[in-house]
């Protein structure tokens, strides 16, 4: 079936010129922004403690060091997970009301350079592609900021955190840790390649769809009049089709990376019991050593899960940006405004436009 997705009206930025535009929103708030970042940080610090301490008392019960000495590291094991725990809900809490703030000043940006469009630039091709920007990326950018991106900061963090670990016990490790790396590299690299074509024709074809629908709803009396009706519906159809085929794409890149990245959790883990046994069994490290490694390991699980899973999301937050940053950048800039003098005679007036013998 042949598609039906009209190119878009309005230009999509770049993404450099996205991360411009971000910056420039965070600049504002470089003291929230660099708070939130420590609280990130010594949320993933604490998070440390427990599989350091469980080692710790697999160290303790293999040399017989008694029940005070046990009891000791359980209640920092149960410290270190309630403190970590805490500095996390307030890191998330501060960096939702930084996000928050940071989406306001977009929106204000966007739907002001929006009313500053010419009409003539509307009418000269589909309405639904600036609506379709001034709503449904809006949304997708405002729900990537809100719920992804505390999970995503805070996966990140825990990974650097983890591997400072891993390699303060042991370099080698921390080294038998990264054969897991290129499992992610190759599947995030395809992931990315595919996703990135994929969520922007999902956005297009939306965007046909509701013009489709809108030129339904709008012109019903004419279609009504020319017996244009079934035109129409078949219209919509198609458009929606195209949408749907789109979306059923993005979940299929989605589940690839499945198998990508459970075969790096196996590759991962397995190479460090391995290093593990090896540097003990020549007397290197202890057993706790190696279960602290093998726990800050599996600690990575869920964090890069995250953060990889995280890219669908951010895939389609950044193409939402491009083009609303396309919208701004579109609009042509504000008029400077001319002060009224205490004169009636002198009153401001648009640049380049000269009034003479006006009664």
């Amino acid at each position: 079936m042949t598609t039906d997705a009209p190119t878009p009206l309005l230009p999509i930025a770049t993404g450099t010129r996205v991360l411009v535009v971000i910056r420039m929103l965070l600049r504002r708030r470089r003291r929230r922004s660099a708070g939130t970042a420590a609280l990130f940080l010594l949320a993933s610090a604490l998070g440390v403690v427990l599989p350091a301490c469980l080692g710790r008392i697999v160290d303790a019960v293999s040399t017989d060091a008694g029940i005070a000495v046990i009891v000791g590291w359980v209640a920092g094991a149960g410290a270190g997970a309630v403190a970590a725990a805490l500095v996390m809900l307030w890191a998330a809490r501060v960096l939702t009301g930084l996000v928050q703030d940071v989406l306001a000043d977009l929106r204000e940006d966007v739907f002001a350079s929006a009313m500053r469009l010419p009409m003539s630039t509307i009418d000269d091709g589909e309405t639904a592609d600036l609506l379709s920007r001034v709503t449904g990326d809006v949304d997708a950018v405002a729900e990537a900021g809100g719920d992804v991106m505390p999970v995503l900061l805070s996966a990140g963090f825990a990974i650097g955190v983890s591997l400072v670990a891993l390699t303060a016990l042991d370099p080698w490790l921390a080294l038998a840790g990264i054969a897991s790396v290129p499992f992610y590299v190759l599947g995030t690299r395809a992931f990315l390649r595919r996703s990135r074509v994929v969520f922007r024709e999902v956005r297009v074809r939306e965007a046909a769809r509701s013009q489709a629908v809108l030129e339904a709803v709008e012109g019903i009396e004419t279609l009504t009049a020319l017996n244009e009706q079934d035109r129409a519906l078949q219209r919509v159809s198609t458009r929606a089709e195209d949408s749907i085929r789109m979306q059923i794409e993005g979940a299929r890149v989605r589940n690839r990376l499945f198998g990508w990245i459970n075969g790096g959790e196996l590759v991962g883990l397995g190479a460090i019991l391995a290093a593990g046994f090896v540097l003990q069994a020549n007397g290197a490290i202890t057993v706790g050593m190696v279960t602290t490694a093998a726990l800050l390991f599996h600690r990575l699980f869920d964090p890069v899960g995250q953060l990889i899973f995280g890219l669908d999301d951010i895939q389609r937050a950044a193409i939402g940006l491009a083009r609303l940053v396309g919208v701004i950048d579109l609009a042509p800039a504000k008029s400077a405004t001319v002060t009224s003098s205490p004169d009636r005679t002198s009153r401001a007036t648009p640049a380049g436009i000269d009034l003479h013998d006006v009664g």
